[in-house]
């Protein structure tokens, strides 16, 4: 269960309490996989996951609770935080008022998260398990608007275009005017929910709010031309002469009923969201001929409780076949419907034909109301699915922006794909598209010129994202490797396989949204820092920031650990710690592809010429080893460059034992002496130099040779006590880690 946070939970990710069924079957598979060692649990599911992503976890968690915890996932937090791709996006409440929050769009981490549930689930479509489910015929029906409607529209429009020209004027200040822009905008999505209305009748918006009366009839004056249309559809289909022509297979040995009252398999179920459109929508049908009796009304208003909606269910489907001994014929040849019936009301057995009087707010609640009928267990094998749509109004324009993009459920599992789920994120239209579908002609061209702005605005906005979701992906790739690095075999090898299929997918990404593909390829050999937005950096990375040429020092190093990069402007011998604030962040995320490597010019035979006689030089007679370069020198550069530098350091080994009572602080010095590692400090190591030690150098070569000393002190702490008491102990060796290299031993090279 997913815990509260700032701006509360986020959409689409189901209920905020657990049912007492789930809690039920959580404790009943807990008990069986304890009395068998931890198998025994097998679930089968025509729906694995129907509502919220947090369905997977927790289909998996009841099977093999350890499924997730093997992969670093210990909770759903860190299900939704590793998987989960959130961002705001407007959602209406129950009251039908709108606001801005987080929804879950879309899965991240796809190869992973496959991975871990691939151990476990198998995944089958209906047609590979032989279910049958009926093909969705979907059509449109285009009708008219009246004047009355027009006249409507282009008012509500004028207001729209009103506001939006406020929020321009407001635009020369967008931050210090955020809260009255957002409000402006919201006032403008209002507006948009009230053409929704107009399309259907212009005077119900008024009608909208009233409180609705069971039985009671909504009578408004004037034409609706979306009903209407609806009304003679359904009344023509389900005038017969008393023979069922569309008779189910199943009952195909009994004779159909000669009275003409139903049909088995002629059923029709009509969703529209406005209370009090429903009872309209029952005087027109009666009005063309369908009985009264025959029609059920299913909202919150008459069917208050889900056994009253089971029972309109059934009374719609009927039970069996006629020869059958508690078959029940079926009573109700429509159901006029809203968002009660998405889920939980199984509808299918005779629906022949879902009309939608207007379409969702949000397109996921399409898939819901499609689902009543295009399912397992119907009779036809088609089902027609009918949009009414209004012309010149917002109805074609959100069609349209209901495409056939990848839910979130299709894209981790093809089997929860249907032809009629198809919801897509990011279907409201902006305020400029809305204006521009309704400006008048006069305004029209204004409108589209403003339309195309905006489009060009939201498309940057769309590359940021993505560049930003492509940065997280490549950090998550570097991990893999980098954790690779340290795991056995057989671990190191899937950390591997993972990290590829994350560097493939972002293959995928074009260069011009995001340019780093072939600086990206270097995570698999090299330690490397991926800033939220920009390149890529590795140690050494030559980088331009705003006109000045630095080199990167040791991404693996004490800097970065404590938030810094440290970077050396090019001649100078000092790494400057630069925090990674705010004003360093955003000039990474300024970079360009002709910042970084040998486009930049530099002399690097030079730099080094400069850089190599002053390795070991004092600012002051007292200075520490922090001011030194090798703490932050790249460890190829620092490999290289130790011939040269080597007697540097140790004039300045010397300085420090002439000097033993300077205000500096001393230092844990490493030496290999007679094969075996030494410690030592800055005011000792002269002498011990002098004897014949060796001092292991700071750098990359160094530090391995020190990790080789470390594990042979192991081995002789292990085979004889005598023998290990001729090493330092391994917190001596550690501390020289730390000062000299800044890095750390494992604990696994303590030894005994």
């Amino acid at each position: 269960m997913a815990e509260a946070r700032e701006g509360g939970i986020p959409d689409g990710l189901g209920a905020g309490q657990p049912s007492k069924r789930a809690w039920h079957l959580a404790f009943r598979c807990h008990a069986v996989r304890r009395r068998t060692g931890g198998a025994g649990v097998v679930l089968l599911s025509a729906t694995p996951a129907k509502n919220s992503p947090l369905e997977f976890y927790n289909a998996v968690a009841l099977v093999d609770p350890g499924a997730f915890e093997r992969a670093g996932v210990a909770d759903p937090e860190t299900f939704i935080s590793r998987y989960c791709l959130t961002e705001q996006a407007m959602a209406q409440k129950p009251d039908g008022t709108l606001i801005v929050r987080a929804a879950v769009k879309a899965f991240g981490n796809l190869a992973e998260l496959r991975d871990v549930m691939g151990d476990i689930a198998e995944f089958r479509t209906a047609d590979e398990v032989g279910l049958r489910i009926p093909e969705a015929l979907p059509t449109q029906v285009h009708v008219d608007l009246t004047s009355a409607q027009q006249m409507e529209f282009r008012r509500v429009v004028g207001e729209i275009e009103d506001i939006q020209e406020q929020i321009r004027k407001l635009m020369h200040d967008p931050k210090g005017n955020a809260g009255r822009i957002e409000a402006l905008r919201m006032k403008i999505m209002g507006l948009s929910m009230r053409l929704d209305l107009v399309a259907i009748h212009p005077e119900l918006p008024e009608h909208s709010g009233k409180d609705y009366r069971a039985g009671s009839v909504v009578r408004l004056d004037g034409q609706a031309p979306k009903l209407e249309a609806c009304a003679n559809t359904v009344a023509a289909s389900l005038a017969r002469d008393g023979v069922c022509a569309q008779l189910p297979s199943s009952c195909a040995s009994e004779s159909p009923p000669n009275s003409g009252d139903y049909c088995m398999a002629c059923g029709h179920i009509i969703f529209v969201e406005n209370v009090a459109v429903h009872d309209w929508l029952v005087r027109l049908l009666v009005e063309r001929g369908v009985p009264r009796h025959r029609i059920a009304v299913l909202n919150a208003k008459v069917a208050k409780d889900p056994e009253t909606r089971q029972q309109i269910a059934e009374r719609f489907n009927g039970v069996g076949c006629p020869s059958e001994d508690e078959y029940l014929a079926p009573e109700f040849d429509v159901v006029i419907a809203n968002s009660v019936a998405y889920e939980g009301v199984d509808l299918q057995r005779r629906t022949c034909a879902i009309h939608h009087i207007d379409l969702p707010w949000e397109p996921a609640s399409l898939q819901q109301r499609n689902g009543r009928g295009v399912r397992q267990g119907a009779l036809s094998n088609e089902v027609k699915i009918v949009y009414y749509l209004a012309k010149g109004s917002l109805d074609i324009r959100r069609l349209v922006k209901i495409d056939t993009k990848a839910s979130w459920m299709k894209s981790l599992v093809a089997s929860q794909d249907r032809v009629t789920n198809n919801p897509a994120a990011g279907s409201d239209l902006s305020v400029a598209e809305l204006l521009a579908e309704l400006a008048s002609p006069e305004q029209r061209a204004k409108a589209l010129a403003w339309a195309e702005q905006d489009r060009l605005a939201q498309e940057a906005v769309r590359k940021q994202r993505t560049a930003r979701a492509a940065n997280g992906r490549l950090q998550s790739a570097a991990d893999r490797f980098a954790r690779a690095g340290r795991s056995d075999a057989a671990t190191a090898a899937r950390l591997r396989t993972e990290a590829e299929a994350i560097l493939a997918e972002l293959g995928k990404v074009s260069a011009d949204t995001w340019p780093w593909h072939a600086l990206a390829q270097g995570i698999r050999d090299q330690a490397a820092y991926v800033p939220a937005k920009g390149p890529p950096l590795f140690s050494g990375t030559r980088l331009r920031l705003r006109g000045t040429v630095y080199e990167l020092g040791r991404i693996d190093g004490p800097a970065l650990a404590a938030g810094n990069l440290p970077l050396r402007q090019l001649g100078l011998l000092r790494y400057e710690l630069h925090p990674l604030d705010n004003d360093l962040l955003s000039m990474l995320g300024e970079l360009t592809p002709a910042d970084i490597g040998p486009t930049v010019p530099w002399d690097e035979h030079a730099d080094h010429q400069a850089l190599m006689p002053r390795l070991g030089e004092s600012g002051t007679e007292w200075d520490n080893w922090e001011s030194k370069p090798w703490l932050h020198l790249p460890g190829a550069k620092a490999d290289a460059l130790w011939p040269a530098g080597e007697a540097a350091v140790v004039a300045w080994l010397k300085r420090r034992a002439d000097n033993r009572y300077g205000n500096w602080t001393d230092l844990a010095v490493p030496l290999q002496d007679a094969g075996r590692a030494a410690t030592t400090s800055t005011t000792q190591a002269t002498p011990r130099l002098a004897r014949g030690a060796q001092l292991v150098p700071p750098t990359d070569a160094g530090w391995r040779r020190w990790l080789e000393l470390a594990e042979a002190r192991r081995q002789a702490v292990a085979a004889s006590r005598d023998g290990g008491a001729l090493w330092p102990s391994f917190a001596e060796m550690a501390t020289v880690a730390q000062a000299w290299w800044g890095r750390s031993l494992h604990a696994a090279q303590r030894g005994s």
